[in-house]
This record gives C-alpha cells, structure tokens and sequence, in this order.
C-alpha cells in the first residue's frame, strides 16, 4: 500500500473498516500490494491487466508494459527490450503468471519475456461487484473437475469465452480459453490464432471447433480447458450490463457435413 493511502483518515473508511478502492491515489500502485494471482489480462492490449487490491479485493485496470523487461527462461541473459522489433498485438499472457507474455517477432520467432516494473500505472477502477463468490474472478481452472460443462454455451461472438458452472459454488461463470496452440486432429500441427480467419466452436462441445486458417484451409481443433480463467460471475448486474446474454444462445444444430468432431 502506498504511504498516501496508509494514510487515509477514518472516514474513508468502510463501515467494516476496510479501505474503499476510490481513496487509493489514481495514478501508480505498487506490484506488491496486488494479487496477481487473479490478474485477468486484457484480450486487445498485452500491457493492461486487471487485478484487485490483496486487502480490498477490488479490480483495478493497470498498464504494465513489457519495457525493460527480461528474457524469462534467462533472466541473466543480456537483452534489450525494442517494442520495434515486436508484434504486440500478437502477445499472449500466461494465465498462470501474469508478468510472462510470449513475444512474437516481426521474422516471426517467439520470445518468452518476463516484466520487472514495480510501479505500475493505473487506467481505470472495475465497477464493483457484490458476490460472496467473488474470489473466482481471476481464478485459473488446473484441474477439469473445477467447472462442469454439461450444457456450456460458447460466446457466439468471441470464441475464447465459454458460460459453464463452478463445481464447489454452483456459480454461473465466464471462463476464457483460447484456440491459440490447440492441437489440430489428424494433424501435427497446432492453431495460430493470429492466422485464422474463422473459428466455429461446436455448439455441443466447446473442445472442439473448426478453424479457418488466413490461408483458406479447415482445420479442426481441440482445445482443454486447463488453464483457462474465470473471468466474470455471470450473476454480476455489471456482466449482464456489459455482456448481450443473447451471446450465449445455442446455436442452430451442426448440419451432418459440418466439419467438427463431437466426441
């Protein structure tokens, strides 16, 4: 916590004493006063993330650059980060830890870099959301059991989000895992999101999708859900606001010649 909100007075306190997130100075936070553990890193930009307080549990969005950052299989190594030499926008975050992010080169390499930046900038404050559940937002899915996907419903829209149940809480959730790197059957290759085209999930099993590669081919994917991340309580008011729940309507039944694999 910065030395500006320890120093809050009481009344910016909750009535059960706890800090309320809007008395926090809007400008910079600390790393370490942030539970990356429940960072959610944001679908169009690799340098912002959000990530509640630890002792307040509200979100908070954050611009964390990948400048001065470090080659994260070796960190000892000499390197100079050169946003130049980089296409950002094809960047993926590792859920599991969110201050790696795979870099890809413009000659198309991948670079594993890990960010250093303690202080880190802030962009925006989540709306609040009002839940006893709400410690899964941000929660990582390590073992299948975790969510149940009988009747799961993709987002028509995005194919990364999937509306299925958390086991332990019963609680509607949204949960976002990509295509990217999942393995294509009969093949020995995997999907590059960033050169598709296309992916239709199908609608009874969100494993599976066809994907349509830039260069016109259809490929069919399975995806795991390890790994994934709860990134929204459906139940939230802020989520029905923001998300069309129409979004996750079943869609039409496959026809027998569409190329995706059930089972």
């Amino acid at each position: 916590m910065t030395e500006e909100a320890a120093n809050t007075t009481e009344s910016s306190l909750d009535t059960d004493g706890m800090q309320r997130l809007e008395d926090y100075p809007i400008g910079t936070t600390r790393l370490q006063d942030l539970d990356m553990d429940r960072a959610i890193p944001d679908e169009l930009n690799p340098e912002i993330i959000t990530v509640p307080y630890k002792l307040i549990k509200e979100r908070i969005a954050v611009h964390w650059p990948f400048d001065n950052s470090v080659p994260a299989d070796e960190p000892q190594a000499e390197f100079m980060f050169n946003r130049d030499h980089f296409n950002l926008e094809e960047t993926v975050i590792d859920e599991f830890d969110a201050t790696v992010g795979i870099l890809r080169k413009h000659n198309g390499k991948e670079v594993r870099l890990r960010r250093q930046a303690q202080e880190l900038q802030v962009v925006d404050i989540e709306p609040k959301i009002d839940s006893p559940n709400i410690d899964l937002i941000g929660l990582v899915i390590t073992d299948d059991s975790m969510i149940d996907l009988t009747g799961a419903r993709n987002d028509t829209e995005n194919s990364s989000l999937v509306l299925c149940r958390h086991v332990e809480t019963g609680e509607q959730v949204i949960v976002r895992k990509s295509f990217h790197k999942a393995q294509c059957t009969g093949k020995r290759e995997t999907v590059d999101i960033f050169r598709t085209s296309r992916i239709e999930v199908n609608p009874e099993d969100p494993h599976f999708a066809t994907v349509t590669t830039t260069e016109g081919r259809m490929l069919v994917a399975k995806r795991t859900f390890i790994g994934a991340k709860i990134i929204s309580l459906y139940s939230a008011e802020t989520v029905r606001d923001s998300i069309n729940s129409n979004l996750f309507e079943p869609e039409p039944p496959a026809s027998p010649t569409r190329a995706i694999m059930t089972s």
